[in-house]
């Protein structure tokens, strides 16, 4: 899935707060047969849905279908069988990389002419644990390449690098645990990943087996697409400057008390106060990061941006690894790496062992539901809606503007559209149709906002330190 913010749906959910339209592509397989003409229909059924990347599998290929039994006291998942075959062998990596990279270079094509449009740079690529782990890889490339040719745009022409829009991101979903260590190998190209407490354990589990598998998945990603792109670059300077003021926040300092001096902005003027120490997260969520940490530390280490934790009934949580001091980036390698693609990953990893770091938590808490009635659907909601909240809030906020933070208030969104989830008995709540009580109209942008807002003040914020369990903040 392709999301990308537009003109039609900006941040104030469409004029006079209405939901606006959101456009998204959507790149996927269907097998001929009766679920795959019914998935069409119901695709093509869909406002700004662009299909035309979702192709037929050859015949006799079945449709990707999943059966889940749930509690109906509580809607709560009690098995769940699942047939991906069909996503895993019908969309190859050249595929992957062709449908993203043309995609991709449209937007960026569009941001450049004249006039200029933000909106149509601001993607966020989210790529399914049901791909191949080769294609998975590709798909991150793809992203990749058009960060660093966004990136390479903003830095031969600066005064239209903010009508240009920010980078496409890259976000993983794992699905399941089984499928989530297929990831693994895509870390270093990778924006942002959203696994649960168990997905994370199965991700960091394939990292500590080693990396002798990514020589050969990059090798079979990269076929037909060119040498691999370098690993995924950072966080536009805004987000960057919003999760070091959060860190500065919790360790009682202020922002330009760093080591070195006082950091100041481009323009010379130093940068605004931290606010006052934050508020904790509650006590059960600080045991499940505590009980997180070592595997967060591990995945984080390997060049992923962000984590995006899901926590279940306690919300979630955006883990991000931060040096404890300005002079982190001297540390020296302690091995060489396996390959040439793995040595920015094999640096970090050897920082992160060198000298302590702090992992950042900026935890969310859930929307509480009168009336649960499935469970099923609510981390995709989760997903959909933070990846289509954080391109709206890149495109429609100026990069110097650093009131409040953008990905804090896209997770808030996320996890509003993980309510009306559960208390919908669709997956997809609001669809419309049908006769199961869910029959009003399609989840509107403007709505998740005024339930997000309220969700991102209470936003609560921790560091803790990696080696170790203890807590540095002043909390």
């Amino acid at each position: 899935m392709l999301a990308r913010s537009s003109p039609r749906a900006p941040p104030g959910g469409g004029p006079g707060g209405g939901g606006g339209v959101f456009p998204v592509s959507l790149v996927s397989v269907v097998g001929d047969d009766a679920a795959g003409a019914a998935l069409r229909a119901s695709c093509a059924a869909l406002p700004a849905l662009d299909c035309s990347g979702l192709a037929t599998a050859p015949a006799g290929v079945r449709t990707p279908t999943v059966v889940a039994v749930l509690d109906p006291g509580g809607g709560e998942l009690g098995a769940c069988v699942a047939d991906a075959t069909a996503t895993e062998r019908h969309l190859p990596p050249g595929r992957v990389s062709a449908e993203l990279g043309r995609r991709l270079s449209a937007g960026a094509a569009a941001a450049a002419s004249p006039p200029p449009s933000a909106s149509a740079a601001s993607a966020v690529v989210v790529l399914d644990g049901n791909l191949s782990a080769e294609a998975l890889v590709a798909g991150a490339f793809a992203v990749a390449r058009a960060a660093a040719a966004a990136a390479a745009a903003a830095a031969a022409a600066a005064a239209a690098a903010a009508a240009a829009g920010l980078p496409p991101a890259s976000l993983f979903e794992p699905v399941s645990a089984p499928k989530a260590a297929r990831g693994a190998a895509a870390l270093p190209w990778l924006s942002y990943a959203s696994p649960n407490a168990g997905e994370l354990r199965a991700l960091a589990a394939r990292l500590r087996e080693g990396r002798l598998l990514r020589a050969r998945l990059v090798a079979a990603a990269g076929g037909g697409g060119g040498a691999p792109p370098p690993p995924r670059a950072a966080a536009s300077a805004a987000v960057r400057r919003r999760r070091e003021r959060w860190v500065a926040a919790c360790r009682g300092r202020r922002d330009d008390r760093g080591a070195g001096g006082g950091r100041r902005d481009a323009g010379g003027a130093p940068p605004p106060p931290a606010p006052p120490p934050p508020r904790p997260p509650p006590d059960p969520v600080l045991r499940l990061l505590r009980e997180c940490l070592p595997d967060a530390a591990a995945v984080l280490s390997e060049g992923l941006g962000c984590l995006v934790l899901t926590l279940g009934e306690h919300g979630a949580a955006l883990l991000t690894l931060h040096p404890v001091s300005a002079g982190e980036g001297a540390t020296a390698s302690a091995a060489a790496p396996r390959s040439n693609q793995d040595a920015a990953a094999a640096s970090a990893a050897a920082s992160a062992a060198a000298a302590p770091s702090l992992v950042l938590a900026r935890h969310v808490p859930a929307l509480p539901v009168a009336r649960p009635v499935s469970t099923s659907g609510a981390g995709d909601c989760l997903v959909a809606g933070f990846a289509v909240a954080l391109s709206r809030e890149a495109a429609g906020r100026d990069d110097d503007d650093d009131d409040g933070d953008d990905e804090v208030r896209a997770l808030a969104t996320g996890a509003a559209a993980a309510a009306a989830a559960v208390a919908s008995a669709r997956n997809v709540p609001g669809g419309g149709g049908g006769g199961d009580g869910d029959a009003g109209a399609p989840l509107e942008l403007g709505r998740l906002d005024a339930l997000a807002r309220g969700l991102a003040r209470r936003v609560g914020v921790a560091l803790l330190q990696v080696p170790g369990e203890g807590f540095v903040s002043r909390l």
